[in-house]
Formats: C-alpha cells, sequence, structure tokens
C-alpha cells in the first residue's frame, strides 16, 4: 500500500506543469484579446513573469523542506531501527 506522502511527492512535478502551462495560456491569451502599447505589455509581460517566478520558487522551497524533513524523519526511524536491532543481537547473545 502506498501512503500519501509518496502519491503527493509523485504529483508535484504534474502540478508544477499544469500551473507553468496555465499561466503560459493566460498570458498568450491576454496579449491576443488584450492588445495594448508594447512598453506596457511588455512591463505586463514582466511583472507576470516576475510574479509567477516568485511564486514557482515558494513552492520549490515548500517542497524541499518537506523533503528535507522527511529525510531526516527517515534517517531518525533508520537510526532508531539499527539501535533496536543491536539491543536485539546483544540480549541475544548468551552470557
Amino acid at each position: 500500500m502506498q501512503d500519501m506522502k509518496g502519491t503527493n511527492m509523485n504529483m508535484a512535478p504534474g502540478i508544477i506543469i499544469g500551473f507553468l502551462a496555465g499561466l503560459s495560456a493566460g498570458a498568450i491569451m491576454g496579449i491576443l484579446f488584450a492588445p495594448k502599447k508594447g512598453t506596457e505589455t511588455r512591463r505586463e509581460l514582466r511583472d507576470k513573469a516576475m510574479t509567477a517566478r516568485s511564486r514557482i520558487q515558494t513552492q520549490m522551497n515548500m517542497q524541499k523542506n518537506k523533503m528535507k524533513r522527511s529525510a531526516e524523519e527517515a534517517a531518525k526511524n533508520a537510526q532508531a531501527a539499527v539501535e533496536e536491532s543491536r539491543e536485539a543481537a546483544e540480549d541475544s547473545i548468551p552470557r
């Protein structure tokens, strides 16, 4: 059985790709249906690109932090399992 963490991690690239595709489609539609002066359009596109970049960086940082916490938890659990195995091995040795 796959846990929810694995499912969420597998969905992250699709979510990012979907976000970028929607952002691109919105930008293109905006240019086509709301023509403005070139300088104004370029400024608007630059602003939208900066906003998108900021959002993507935020999402990437959040995912990085989640992965870091998961790795730390896995290392902690592995260390506990090693310790438990060592203690069980020591207890099974006749004295």
